[in-house]
């Protein structure tokens, strides 16, 4: 029986694209680049750039004006509730030609918020910081906002706003009412969302009127996306639907929250709240949160997708979590629902775990035992099939593991002077269930069952020369055969049974010790020493697949908010891994304002990974020196069909020469063949600088191609499962990249996805 290698090898192939996904996209971020974030902005000068620290930060002309808040780009989502696959982000659209802004003319802020040159969302505890109630009005933010494929600085709120001006979502809008079929639901989602800013505070009534006629939209999508025959403006339709409904999730606690404050003009302007933290809790008694400042810093992150700006968001949940009061929780949870979301999913059908068991196999071995107090001796020959059985569970993986067989024997039973020829079969199943809950993986209790029957077929005796005895004897001998014939089977059972699970345990459950290992000490162990504090969000078994969805980041970080691609229906694997888990585990490597030799980044990141460095590549260019900006310094974006990494560099020295504040950026595609699947570089390194001359191009060209070779390519299938002659009529069906997701699925194999992927802009 073999038991124990099917389920070795379904253990090793149900975590391996995962084991070697997350392993290789934190381990070759750097030198095998992923994602990109696209849009960032360049200094104007190499001084303008200079933080206070003296090390460039791609993040500081974004926010060094101090006079509001950036817009929102192009958010991601495609909406669950609605029921259809997220649509393709689009490269280089404008926002609406006449986007919502904020009434100006109202009071400035009475209180210090986030929108203000030292960027604070909370402050703990003490006096929120006050200004003169008659302070004139900020200035007006800059015009409406027109992308840059290279450069994009997000526009600007005015430091009153607010409701701020959700510009990814009238960027989704705005592609809606190019369609007949929703132009209708665009204007009127487009309508109330003028009445929700043109409010005059959060707390107003109209804008709690806006927010209750916005909610009517949700419903409305889903009726209306069943009549839309296009593929592609029904996720578009999708995307806007689920963009509106996790703010308003948001909003509508935000104004709840903004209503039960008291009516002091103050609080009515800009409401800040005092959070008293729950006693048990370490870190402050009481911090104050400024709603309108939050607000305006989701619609920022909506927009650059950074890490510095997520992680004054992460910040804000925490203490909100962490009131002790109930509406101030509410809104927390409310945060961390829709952006602490699972950033990695990983499915595995039944059919591909069955698939990966070895076939049918049979044994031959001799038998020579005691049944009954008779010796009994001959040949069997013994036929087992493995599978394992999904057992639905809505919150757990629950796997049945059976061993089915049969044993087919011709022996001979001696008593006394006779022999005793016969023939038998036994049928046995072995059962042992796999449990993964929260508490992690058990093995449950082993049951088998036996059922045997025999033929005789033939006596021999010592009287068999002596025609009146021999018959004698032989009906002696047929009586005593059917009289104990029962009693003998149930032996025969218990011993097949009892052999069966002997075997099945000694095999099945080191394996299953050995894969819990091997899954914790590649994966789990080293997102723990990371700090990434993997967490299960939910677990699911269903009669057709096992579905497990982790969160990667640690209570600082933010992880997915947008909605996920939709693998095939006819998938047989699937995995979709959201650029959060990237960028987390790229903060963790902890190389904001850094200086160091490629050769000392080589071996820091290995050091961070806990993975020794046998030797540093040749392909590692010599006698370069390179500082990472002080914040985001490496990040990736997947957007648009494309996965880039942007290195931000403060400086760059090869030799004498010297650079400042560069943005390196490498952009990667999918490229499938069959069951082979990886990302590969496609085009030059891109450059962008402050007046870089043709021969800086050359120089810092000959450095970042090395280090982002062309010939690297990020292998999202192991080549062990690609190249497995049982799997010789599946194919990658998808591999796509957009709203943030990588998205990778197998199954049956259908013509023209390989020839298709490398080139697809999705």
């Amino acid at each position: 029986m073999h038991s124990a290698e099917n389920e070795h090898e379904h253990q090793e192939s149900g975590h391996q694209l995962l084991v070697v996904v997350l392993a290789c996209l934190f381990v070759l971020s750097i030198t095998i680049p992923l994602a990109w974030h696209r849009h960032q902005q360049m200094p104007a000068a190499d001084q303008s750039g200079q933080t206070a620290k003296g090390v460039w930060s791609p993040a500081a002309d974004t926010h060094s004006a101090a006079a509001g808040l950036s817009q929102p780009d192009l958010a991601n989502g495609g909406s669950p509730a609605v029921g259809s696959a997220p649509p393709a982000a689009e490269e280089g659209l404008a926002p609406p030609t006449a986007p919502l802004q904020p009434d100006l003319a109202k009071p400035a802020s009475p209180y210090a918020d986030l929108i203000t040159t030292d960027g604070q969302l909370i402050r703990s505890g003490g006096d929120p910081g006050r200004e003169p109630l008659g302070a004139e009005p900020a200035a007006s933010g800059p015009g409406p906002y027109e992308f840059d494929p290279v450069l994009d600085p997000p526009p600007s709120l005015p430091s009153v706003a607010t409701w701020p001006v959700p510009e990814r979502l009238l960027w989704r809008l705005s592609l809606l009412d190019a369609q007949p079929e929703t132009r209708g639901w665009s204007a009127q989602v487009r309508q109330q969302l003028d009445r929700l800013v043109a409010s005059e505070y959060l707390r107003a009534e109209a804008a709690g009127e806006a927010l209750a006629n916005l909610s009517e939209a949700i419903p409305a999508a889903e009726k209306l996306v069943l009549h839309i025959p296009s593929d592609e403006t029904r996720s578009q339709l999708n995307s806007a639907a689920y963009d509106l409904q996790r703010r308003l999730h948001v909003w509508q606690a935000a104004h709840q929250l903004a209503t039960g404050l008291p009516p002091k003009r103050n609080l009515v302007v800009v409401p800040v709240i005092e959070v008293a933290r729950r006693g048990h809790l370490p870190g402050p008694a009481t911090a104050m949160v400024n709603l309108s400042g939050l607000l305006a810093q989701l619609e920022q992150y909506e927009h650059t997708r950074l890490p510095s700006d997520g992680r004054q968001i992460a910040d804000a949940i925490g203490v909100l979590q962490s009131s002790a009061q109930k509406d101030h929780r509410t809104i927390g949870d409310r945060l961390d629902q829709h952006y602490r979301n699972a950033n990695f999913r990983v499915a595995v059908s039944g059919n591909l775990i069955n698939r990966l068991m070895p076939g049918p196999e049979r044994n031959c071995q001799s038998v020579n035992e005691q049944i009954m107090g008779m010796p009994v001796w001959g040949d069997s020959s013994t036929f087992t099939r493995v599978r394992v059985r999904l057992v639905p569970d809505p919150h757990n993986i629950r796997l049945g593991v059976e061993a089915w067989g049969r044993v087919n024997a011709q022996t001979t039973t001696a008593s006394g002077p006779v022999h005793v020829h016969s023939d038998s079969q036994s049928d046995f199943v072995v059962r042992k269930l796999l449990l993964l809950d929260e508490e992690g993986l058990k093995a449950k209790r082993t049951f088998v069952e036996a059922h045997s029957a025999s033929d005789l077929v033939g006596i021999d005796s010592d009287f068999d020369r002596i025609p009146i005895v021999r018959g004698i004897v032989r009906n002696i001998a047929e009586r005593e055969h059917h009289a104990i014939h029962d009693d003998a089977l149930r032996v025969t059972e218990t011993k097949v049974a009892t052999s069966a699970r002997a075997r099945f345990d000694a095999q099945v459950v080191p394996r299953i010790q050995n894969a819990a290992s091997s899954f914790y000490q590649e994966l789990w162990e080293p997102l723990v020493k990371l700090g990434l504090e993997p967490t299960t969000i939910a677990r699911q078994t269903t009669q057709l697949r096992a579905v497990t969805r982790l969160r990667v980041g640690n209570e600082l970080q933010l992880t997915a908010h947008t909605a996920r691609p939709r693998a095939p229906a006819n998938s047989w694997a699937s995995m979709q891994i959201h650029e959060t888990v990237l960028n987390n585990g790229l903060q963790q490597l902890e190389l904001d304002g850094k200086t160091m030799t490629l050769e000392e980044l080589y071996r820091h990141i290995a050091g961070r990974l806990d993975r020794p460095v046998k030797q540093i590549p040749d392909t590692m260019p010599a006698n370069v020196h390179v500082t990472f900006a002080a914040e985001d310094a490496v990040r990736v974006r997947c957007e648009d069909g494309q996965a880039t990494l942007t290195l931000a560099l403060a400086t760059v020295r090869k030799g004498k020469n010297s650079w400042h504040n560069l943005l390196i950026r490498g952009n990667y595609i999918p490229a499938v063949d069959g069951l082979h699947a990886g990302l590969v570089r496609r085009g030059p390194i891109l450059l962008v600088g402050h007046r870089l001359r043709t021969r800086d191009q050359v120089a810092l060209r000959g450095v970042f191609s090395k280090l982002l070779s062309k010939s690297h390519q990020l292998k999202l299938v192991p080549d062990d499962l690609a190249e497995d002659q049982r799997l010789a009529d599946m194919a990658v069906t998808q591999a796509n990249i957009k709203d943030g997701w990588i998205g990778v699925a197998m199954g049956p194999a259908r013509e023209g996805l390989a020839a298709r992927a490398p080139a697809s802009r999705q």
